[in-house]
């Protein structure tokens, strides 16, 4: 990833040749750092550091007025982060010790070799673009979140016209957020190489940022200055490339490139295009230009309804069974957005639960959760139909198929489920993971699960992992908060210690020192 962000330099020396050689070779570095002024002693150069604010401040140690160690300390206190540079013909150690107390960048001796030169403002420029790009990256996220007005910032970062694309992995959890599997899409995000991803996607080396959003399956990638957006088929293609897993995405593009200012608008914008628009397990492209939703059938047609209601009437059950595989197949065909088959599943519930005498509100509230939970952790459209169905028979009483004898009772499966988490929180455990060993739906595994314990089994996951972190700070006040991070299951501290946060209210650090008091 290149930066071709420029920096402001001022350069402070009472010899004019060597002045204008050093800003000479300044410019023949050819890393946009730009010489806006210079001085002849300390007092003139402090006045312009003042008035001008620059990056970079080169300067000489012995100046008339003020001297260079003088200028620097002063300097300092003007602006704390202001890189400086001192170039000398003094190769005193004294003088170096000075410097490097007072947080000088570098000391060069003169006359100044051209490659040495560039070196060092190489050196600056890596720092300053860090700097440059975190603080840009907080901007932005303060944006995407809701911030309506951006603070006093370089020009160069409020000019820039940057491209957004919010990607969804997998479905929705707008309904379900409880059941959102943190540790298998943190997982998923890591896959993906990000900086290579944007540089084919738009045939030059771009500065980027990513931006959390409020699901773990969603992020804002926003491209900064590129002269075309990114081809946004090929991202979602390279993304889906990237991804061990079958997992759909969905990429929503703003088409045109937005101001820091449109930020908090256009991500908005963006959210709800994405709620409305996303289509349930399968990658696709929406784009803030589509300006209507597609119309799709809002309610399952009157024949299926009228042979559901014949077949309930005439408890012909194989019938039933039958008849409402046969309307799935026919959604399952259908482009139809998450929106749209969550609305059509509870419908058919409440349909259902109607006509067989179960009009319990409870009884509904707990049958549209379930629904909204296995649409939302879906990944193919089949298993999604498949696990409906068992969902709805499971509530539909004297309707539903009976297990086979000897299975399972929910209560032993959900012993099973805890003991297995408790015994191994430590490896890499998903729904999904749960569903494949003990042979049930995952829908099923989460409804059973939320039964007994009061909460879906990634949550309890989460939940033993922090309280046996909380149990080795109390206890192993030697061990490192990343060795923490591997014994409980977390490859990546920097997560570890942002779940701990959310969990706790505190950050492991800070919990450590509340022990100690």
């Amino acid at each position: 990833m290149t930066s071709r962000q420029s920096y402001t330099v001022i350069v402070a020396e009472d010899e004019q040749i060597i002045l204008d050689n050093i800003i000479q070779k300044i410019d023949q570095a050819d890393l946009n750092f730009k010489v806006i002024a210079s001085a002849a002693d300390g007092e003139d150069a402090l006045l312009l550091v003042e008035q001008m604010k620059p990056d970079v401040l080169f300067t000489d140690i012995h100046m008339p007025a003020m001297d260079g160690l003088e200028l620097i300390k002063r300097a300092k206190a003007i602006r704390p982060d202001l890189e400086i540079v001192i170039i000398s013909g003094y190769n005193d150690f004294s003088y170096a010790q000075q410097a490097i107390r007072l947080g000088v960048t570098d000391y060069i001796l003169k006359p100044v070799k051209k490659d040495l030169l560039r070196q060092t403002i190489a050196v600056i420029k890596a720092r300053l673009d860090l700097q440059t790009r975190k603080l840009e990256s907080d901007l932005i996220d303060k944006m995407v979140h809701g911030v309506k007005s951006p603070p006093a910032l370089t020009e160069s970062i409020k000019a820039t016209q940057r491209h957004m694309y919010l990607i969804c992995l997998g479905n929705q959890y707008t309904y379900s957020a409880d059941v959102l599997d943190t540790d298998y899409f943190d997982r998923l995000w890591s896959m993906i190489d990000w900086s290579k991803i944007t540089a084919n996607c738009t045939n030059e080396a771009v500065s980027w940022h990513l931006i959390d959003d409020k699901f773990f399956n969603q992020k804002f990638l926003i491209l900064n200055g590129s002269e075309q957006a990114c081809h946004a088929e090929k991202l979602m293609n390279a993304i889906s490339s990237s991804l061990l897993h079958s997992v759909p995405v969905t990429v929503c593009t703003e088409e045109e490139s937005v101001s820091l200012e449109q930020i908090r608008d256009t991500a908005r914008r963006m959210r709800t295009y994405l709620e409305r628009n996303l289509l349930c397990c399968r990658s696709s492209l929406i784009t803030t230009k589509d300006r209507k939703v597609p119309d799709r059938p809002s309610h399952q047609d009157s024949n299926h309804m009228n042979s559901i209601k014949l077949f309930v009437k005439q408890q012909q059950f194989d019938s039933l069974q039958n008849e409402l595989l046969h309307l799935f197949s026919q959604w399952e065909k259908s482009d139809m957005t998450q929106r749209q088959l969550e609305k059509l599943l509870t419908q058919l519930a409440d349909e259902l639960m109607t006509l067989i005498g179960h009009e319990d509100d409870d009884m509904m509230g707990f049958i549209e959760k379930e629904l909204y939970d296995l649409v939302a952790i879906s990944t193919d459209s089949k298993s999604l139909f498949n696990d409906a169905l068992q969902i709805l028979n499971s509530y539909m009483g004297p309707y539903s198929h009976s297990r086979k004898k000897g299975s399972d009772t929910s209560e032993e499966l959900y012993n099973k489920l805890e003991e297995y988490i408790r015994m191994n929180m430590s490896e890499q455990i998903t729904v999904s993971s749960l569903a494949e060993k003990f042979n049930f739906n995952p829908s099923y595994i989460i409804r059973v699960f939320k039964k007994c314990c009061g909460e879906p089994p990634m949550k309890y996951l989460t939940s033993l992992r922090i309280n046996e972190a909380k149990r080795l700070i109390e206890r192993q006040a030697e061990l490192d908060f990343k060795d923490i991070a591997e014994i409980i299951g977390y490859s990546e501290q920097q997560y570890f210690s942002r779940v701990f946060k959310n969990m706790t209210g505190m950050s492991p650090s800070e919990y450590r020192e509340s022990i100690k008091k």
